[in-house]
């Protein structure tokens, strides 16, 4: 049982996140977009004890690594031709709470500068899908993760290591600056005791650690992208 434990848990808060789809009226609105992804500049490593009382996560710089560019063009590879996509030509500016803030409010949190009247310097949108942290959890235990992580939890079976990421898809109103939607959704995946730092901490990833914990992150995205997606009706739920 506990084998699968680590991907049951995200599959649950998957569909327990996803709401309502997109109206019609709404999505015959939606014809250019632009693309904001502020999830993947960040890295929390979380050792779960097998009774967990007190957790706390260690946090790190993660940009470097490219999950934000690749999590947007998996998002503009899987709208396909459906939108136009239209890039900003300087990035919106992002400012992050601190993590007491985030760590029960992730929703307010992450807080994103949007060019007013949808100008990306580049022509104008109708709507921007942005891409922010959010929170989930793992291990059947009642503890958060937040955004992207790699994760220890010993235990009886055969999974004690995993990554993944906990993260919203926002769709906004570029006229407005307004929310229309926010479905939140969790990937994760297996993984082995190579990426995880011998002390618990940030500071001891090797550069090769935290490559390896991007590349598997990213390849773990694809089936919740598209659950999220579908939800949303922005891509057919074929």
């Amino acid at each position: 049982m506990m084998k699968y434990a680590f991907l049951l848990m995200l599959g649950l808060l998957l569909a327990g996140c996803a709401g309502p789809e997109l109206s019609t009226e709404q999505l015959s609105a939606i014809h250019r977009v632009a693309i904001v992804s502020t999830v993947g500049d960040e890295l929390s490593v979380v050792e779960i004890p097998l009774f967990p009382i007190v957790v706390e996560d260690d946090f790190g710089p993660f940009d470097a690594y490219g999950l934000d560019p690749a999590i947007a063009h998996k998002i503009v590879t899987k709208l396909g031709s459906r939108y136009q996509v239209i890039p900003f030509k300087t990035p919106p500016h992002v400012t992050k709470g601190s993590k007491s803030d985030w760590w029960w409010h992730d929703d307010n949190y992450t807080h994103i500068e949007l060019p007013p009247d949808g100008d990306t310097g580049n022509g104008k949108v109708d709507t921007y899908i942005l891409i922010t942290p959010g929170t989930g959890t793992v291990y059947g235990t009642s503890h958060q993760v937040h955004g992207v992580f790699v994760a220890h939890h010993p235990n009886l079976g055969s999974i004690e290591y995993g990554v993944g990421v906990t993260y919203h898809i926002i769709i906004v109103d570029a006229k407005t600056s307004k929310p229309i939607k926010d479905v939140q959704t969790i990937a994760g995946a297996e993984a082995d005791e190579s990426l995880w730092p011998a002390d618990e901490k940030f500071a001891t990833l090797s550069d090769a650690q935290k490559k390896g914990i991007a590349t598997k992150t990213e390849a773990a995205m694809d089936d919740s992208l598209d659950y999220a997606l579908k939800a949303l009706a922005l891509i057919p739920d074929e």
